[in-house]
């Protein structure tokens, strides 16, 4: 889903402003995963080998697990807040121009179902607050061509954290300290507390 949304901010800045990310745009999403995830999920993959090749959990299968876990959610329902303190979700993003500069950045959030409600309120409010400073009024367009500069600063003033560095195509060797977080830095934010 992700990289039809990238794929159409980029062509929406084509298109309205003349400023794509880039002609030969690509983009690539992978899932960083803790090495007790990949344990359990290759012991589950031998656990339910059959004689066509290699499988995992059944989608059958698996909700039986999480429904015996009681941890099985129906659309609109999610664990509850007290689950969720020392859930995060990141993001580190790469990107090289073609004349070889490097851009490295990343964010780090808390939980995915707390993030998705940050995002949506934040681009309310970047509508309701500063439509006066954005470039298009109106269309079919993606929260990142509407909102731009200003949405991205409500998000990072928001509390989610966020760096941004860069580098040269023959210096990648710290990408920590070019923009991405290192293994200490990640995990939630704190949570702003009600008043």
């Amino acid at each position: 889903f992700n990289t039809r949304i990238l794929r159409r901010s980029n062509q929406l800045f084509a298109d309205l402003e003349n400023r794509p990310y880039g002609r030969s745009f690509n983009y690539q999403e992978f899932a960083l995963l803790p090495p007790e995830a990949l344990a359990q999920m290759e012991a589950a993959k031998v656990s339910t080998s059959t004689s066509k090749g290699v499988g995992g959990p059944s989608v059958s299968g698996e909700k039986e697990a999480l429904e015996a876990m009681g941890k099985y959610y129906k659309q609109g329902e999610g664990p509850p807040l007290e689950e969720l303190g020392d859930a995060w979700i990141a993001a580190m993003i790469y990107a090289m121009t073609t004349s070889g500069n490097v851009v490295f950045n990343a964010f780090c959030g808390a939980d995915g179902y707390f993030e998705t409600a940050r995002c949506a309120v934040e681009f309310a409010m970047t509508m309701r607050f500063d439509y006066h400073k954005l470039p298009h009024k109106g269309g079919v367009l993606t929260a990142t061509v509407a909102g731009q500069d200003c949405y991205a600063k409500r998000l990072i003033e928001s509390g989610v954290k966020y760096k941004i560095g860069s580098a040269t195509a023959g210096n990648l060797a710290d990408a920590g300290a070019a923009g991405w977080f290192t293994e200490e830095e990640l995990g939630p934010p704190g949570l702003p507390q009600a008043q």
